[in-house]
């Protein structure tokens, strides 16, 4: 083989390698994502950049619904993502929206554990847990999770058993 074909197998080779390294740096949305020098990848900052609803310049809610919501506060490198709870049942509601905070920013559960988010439900709907920030119920994480802690009945439920006792 002479030199020439050589540097030709050599340079198609390179080409090849580049290629495949670009596939899997830029176009693979499995590629677990990591944060580099405190900015956030372009699936949040994209979500943060259209939001549902602007609050204030440093607050914005990201997905509304009668049931929960998730908001944001801080600037686009880095902040504190919120996830209301706002009806009952509590446990079945965070663990949806702790899924669609996932798909709306597009990252996956070991990502997600490392930005800072808090899980509140407000005491309108369960007094004993509004006392509390909770954590993602997937990281193992210092903070509790909403399943950790004991519950009071709801208002309604309470008004049943006096009613069951009285009779």
């Amino acid at each position: 083989m002479s030199k020439k074909y050589l540097y030709l197998i050599i340079a198609l080779l390179m080409v090849l390698l580049i290629i495949v390294m670009s596939y899997f740096a830029f176009f693979r949305s499995d590629v677990i994502q990591t944060r580099n020098e405190g900015k956030y990848p372009e699936s949040i900052l994209n979500a943060i950049n259209n939001p549902v609803e602007r609050i204030s310049e440093s607050f914005i809610n990201l997905v509304v619904d009668d049931r929960y919501l998730i908001s944001y506060g801080g600037d686009t490198n880095d902040g504190t993502f919120y996830i209301t709870i706002n009806s009952e049942p509590v446990d079945e509601i965070a663990v949806e929206a702790e899924q669609v905070f996932l798909e709306k920013l597009l990252i996956n559960q070991d990502y997600a554990c490392e930005l800072y988010v808090i899980i509140n439900v407000p005491s309108g709907i369960d007094s004993n847990l509004s006392n509390y920030n909770f954590g993602l119920s997937f990281c193992p994480d210092n903070k509790p999770h909403i399943g950790d802690v004991s519950r009071e009945p709801a208002a309604n439920e309470r008004y049943t058993e006096e009613l069951i006792i009285e009779n």
